[in-house]
């Protein structure tokens, strides 16, 4: 395995109770995990087990209760994350073009340039005949898409994705599903990938992460054995469908169970 791009040791987080009486939730206890440089991890849990938490302590918006993590450094990129939320977290008022600039208008980027490098990256995404349109004017997954390509544009180090596709329609969902991994053969990104999707991980991740219920600890770590490039035509092999159904025998009773609970 290639060094360590991510290490994760010992990550444990605690959210305060809301009210008197509640008591603390731990959200993710004693996690460690190391991800590769280049890599595309995959992560999947039952509902409330602490995916999103984790992402969103290596963005910086979560602190950690105990433990920590260490990015290595880059100096050839502009920032050590990026992240893609659920939803586009577009900004409404400005145009699309604009949208997928904003990381390089913040870093001060003069606007010929930064228009320039945001209508070449909405090209790798079949956006360019949307630049001037708002977020209002294009369906979700035209929006999910300039979100990616705004936090490519952001030239960083890592890249975090929080189930960037759960909101979308079947269909959307698998054309994008084979865009991301288009778009990591091009880039070969270092890459975190939060899912609910069991056949989702498998067929974009290196390695599957599969966490229990809260408090999110590591159940196991699966080794994807299907060859790159990839597409979506390992999905009809028995060998994925063997897969799929040993990581769901793994998640079953946790998935119950936080159900009872959510």
């Amino acid at each position: 395995m290639a060094a360590a791009k991510v290490t994760i040791s010992d990550l444990s987080v605690v959210f305060p109770p809301h009210d008197d009486g509640e008591e603390p939730v731990r959200a993710v206890d004693a996690l460690s995990l190391d991800v590769a440089e280049n890599e595309f991890v995959c992560i999947v849990g039952p509902s409330g087990c602490g995916k999103s938490t984790v992402l969103k302590v290596l963005a910086g918006l979560v602190p950690p209760t105990a433990g920590g993590f260490e990015i290595a450094p880059d100096p050839e990129a502009a920032l050590p994350v990026a992240m893609v939320w659920q939803g586009d977290a577009l900004i409404p008022w400005r145009t699309i073009l604009d949208n997928v600039a904003m990381p390089l208008e913040l870093r001060g980027v003069s606007k010929r340039e930064r228009h320039e490098r945001a209508r070449e990256h909405l090209d790798r995404l079949a956006l360019t005949q949307f630049a001037r349109a708002y977020p209002h004017q294009l369906s979700g997954g035209m929006r999910q898409r300039a979100g990616i390509a705004r936090a490519l544009i952001a030239d960083a180090s890592v890249l975090l994705m929080d189930e960037p596709f759960g909101a979308l329609d079947a269909q959307t969902r698998l054309v994008l599903q084979e865009q991301i991994l288009d778009l990591w053969e091009r880039e070969r990104k270092t890459l975190v990938f939060v899912t609910h999707s069991i056949e989702e991980s498998l067929l974009l991740g290196d390695r599957v992460v599969v966490m229990s219920a809260r408090p999110g600890r590591i159940r196991e770590i699966i080794d994807v054995p299907f060859a790159r490039p990839r597409n979506r035509d390992v999905t009809r092999t028995q060998a994925f469908q063997d897969q799929a159904g040993e990581i769901w025998a793994l998640l079953r009773q946790d998935a119950r169970r936080a159900e009872q609970f959510a």
